[in-house]
């Protein structure tokens, strides 16, 4: 075929249109997309969830635990945390009273141990050995579950004014603290806002809410200052942690280890 001087001019022309509305239109259309559009993953809201409570950073906090019976405080205790939540490390020392001085927790990976005072050797514990009232260790150690659950989103719903995307957790073994968990996470920040507890049989344990979130210049987000835990099984009980001091921290390997603690006793 010949194609004279105005035909291919107008052929250009053609082409340059064609190229002007891929690059106009097409990439609308793409941003209206379902791919583009879609509601976010579980797995996605719970890792965002987890980096509000700790992420892969390696802290520590000081902490009042108070349990309340009948709304009056009953016990109180004071403990400090040194974690690095990544490896799922986390030792925990007492404070207060000062009988409990001495008195260690130290978490890696699913192991648990404390360390009592006068005694020679440590002692392994289950994750939801009490600390003080409601509030087990592994309330404390173990604050992130994206690496110990499977996950579903059940359902987008509001929780005191607030939207929220509702997960459902559930435990990889039989190591993990809690065998399901309902979890409320606010869709526009993915701050935690309350969590429902399960036994095995499928019955209501406890449910936790996370209050007082506060900025930390220190970590560069917001953090929930409280954690509030309602017992289903003792109804007039209620323990609440308030963390009073976070800061980070670089930690060294050698502080999670039992011989270190052996020889710090």
């Amino acid at each position: 075929m010949h194609w004279g001087i105005s035909e291919f001019s107008w052929g250009l022309a053609e082409v340059k249109k064609y190229l002007w509305l891929c690059g106009i239109v097409f990439p609308l259309l793409y941003s209206f997309s379902p791919a583009q559009g879609k509601n976010l993953e579980g797995q996605e809201i719970l890792e965002r969830a987890d980096e509000i409570r700790g992420g892969g950073r390696s802290v520590v906090l000081e902490a009042t635990v108070t349990a309340f019976k009948s709304g009056k405080k009953d016990n109180q205790i004071k403990i400090e945390v040194l974690s690095i939540y990544k490896e799922r490390k986390t030792l925990i020392k007492s404070l207060y009273p000062p009988r409990d001085k001495g008195r260690f927790m130290l978490m890696v990976g699913d192991d648990f141990w404390i360390y009592l005072p006068h005694t020679k050797r440590p002692f392994r514990i289950s994750p939801l050995q009490r600390l003080l009232g409601d509030a087990t260790y592994a309330d404390i150690a173990r604050p992130t579950y994206s690496g110990d659950y499977y996950v579903s989103l059940l359902r987008e719903e509001a929780f005191k004014d607030k939207e929220c995307y509702i997960l459902e957790l559930l435990a990889k073994n039989k190591k993990v603290a809690y065998h399901r968990v309902i979890y409320w996470v606010e869709k526009e920040t993915f701050r935690p806002l309350r969590a429902d507890f399960f036994v095995v049989s499928g019955k209501s344990m406890k449910t936790a809410f996370f209050e007082n979130y506060e900025y930390k210049e220190d970590l560069k987000r917001y953090i929930s200052t409280e954690l509030r835990i309602i017992d289903y099984f003792r109804k007039d009980e209620e323990t609440l942690i308030e963390y009073t001091m976070i800061k980070p921290q670089e930690l060294a390997d050698k502080i999670f280890s039992r011989e270190h603690l052996e020889k710090m006793r």
